[in-house]
This record gives structure tokens, sequence and C-alpha cells, in this order.
């Protein structure tokens, strides 16, 4: 994600900032909970299936790791 420069004039407080870049990567394995998150959603999208009941099914699996399963 790149973010272009930013300037602010607030009641006489001037912030510049230059541009930014923001690379965020999600790193799967044990102990990774966001990481593992973040690939199990990009992955229903590879699925050629219906995306509800794949949603369906992770969040299902969410909860069951959580201890909140129905």
């Amino acid at each position: 994600m790149d973010l272009g420069p930013i300037f602010l004039d607030v009641l006489g407080l001037q912030v510049d900032l230059s541009p930014i870049e923001l690379d965020i990567t999600a790193v799967p394995g044990a102990g990774n909970l966001l990481g593992n998150l973040l690939c199990a959603v990009v992955g229903l999208f590879d699925s050629p299936g219906n995306p509800v009941n794949a949603i369906t099914n992770l969040l299902n699996r969410i909860l069951g790791g959580l201890g909140l399963a129905a």
C-alpha cells in the first residue's frame, strides 16, 4: 500500500509527512493467529464452490478454535 504525502495545518501546527510504503504479509503457522486467519480468508476466493458456504465453514472453525462453537 502506498500513501501519498500528507500535509496538515491545524491551528498553526503544521505536519508534513513524506510518502509512506506499507507492506503487510500474512505468515501462516503455529501460534500465528492473525496470519492463519488472513490466509484462510484469502483462500476463500480460490475455491470454486459457493463462497457463502466456505465463509460459514471458516467462521465455524474459528468459533470452534476459540471454544465458542454453538
